[in-house]
C-alpha cells in the first residue's frame, strides 16, 4: 500500500445495486487503518452525496461527505467557478436539481430563458419521441 489515497468507483466496485461486494468493507477498513484516504466516485446524478454517504454507511463503510464525489457535485463546482451567473434549464432527476438549487444556481422552466442547459440521467426521457424538452425545476 504505497499510495496516500485510493479512489473507488462505487457501483460495480464497492457494491452492486444494494449489495456490498464481498471484501469491500474489509478492504476499505484495512486501508483506513493503514492511514490511507479513501474517496468514492459516481457518475450517477440520481443520488446526492448525502444519499451515497448513507448507502455506504449501511454497508459498514461510514464515509464523510468530503470523500464522496458524484457528477452533480462536480457539475456544481464547475458551474460556480466558470458560469456562476448562468441561468440553467435542467433536465434530470431531483437529486441533480436539489444540488444545483442548494448551490444557489438559477434556473428557468423555459429553455429560451436559459443560457445553459444541464442534462442528467432521466429514466423516462425519450430523445427521439419528445419534440419539447421535459420541464425543469421552477
Amino acid at each position: 500500500m504505497n499510495y496516500d489515497a485510493y479512489i473507488f468507483d462505487q457501483d460495480g466496485t464497492i457494491y452492486l445495486g444494494e449489495q456490498p461486494l464481498p471484501g469491500a468493507a474489509e478492504t476499505i477498513a484495512a486501508l483506513r487503518a493503514a492511514g490511507k484516504r479513501t474517496i468514492f466516485l459516481s457518475n450517477n446524478p440520481t443520488k446526492t452525496r448525502e444519499q451515497y454517504a448513507l448507502k455506504l454507511s449501511h454497508m459498514g463503510i461510514a464515509t464523510p461527505l468530503d470523500d464522496i464525489v458524484n457528477s452533480s457535485f462536480v457539475l456544481v463546482q464547475w458551474l460556480l467557478r466558470e458560469a456562476s451567473g448562468a441561468t440553467l434549464f435542467v433536465v434530470g432527476e431531483e437529486p441533480l436539481k436539489s444540488d444545483l438549487r442548494a448551490a444557489g444556481l438559477c434556473s428557468s422552466c423555459r429553455p429560451s430563458a436559459a443560457s445553459w442547459s444541464a442534462i442528467g440521467w432521466r429514466p423516462i426521457y425519450r430523445w427521439a419521441s419528445t419534440p419539447v424538452w421535459p420541464p425543469a425545476w421552477c
